[in-house]
């Protein structure tokens, strides 16, 4: 599985936990690569972020959505 990875052109959005933050940078996240077209949000919390920060994560998703145009190329 470390093989898979979204094509550079697709952009991803990864919310993080502080908890979680050594392990995702020490063995990654097969799905998602880190290209021009990445982001990765460090947030504090444990795993179910979405439980204590949704408002912040909505924005950010709202926000990504907007300002990420998908490459033909």
């Amino acid at each position: 599985m470390q093989s898979i990875k979204l094509p550079d052109n697709i952009p991803s959005l990864s919310f993080i936990s502080t908890l979680n933050v050594n392990d995702y940078l020490n063995f990654g996240n097969p799905y998602f690569n880190m290209s021009k077209n990445s982001v990765a949000v460090k947030m504090n919390g444990h795993h179910f972020l979405h439980w204590i920060h949704p408002q912040i994560m909505s924005s950010i998703m709202i926000n990504f959505i907007r300002s990420t145009r998908i490459s033909s190329e």
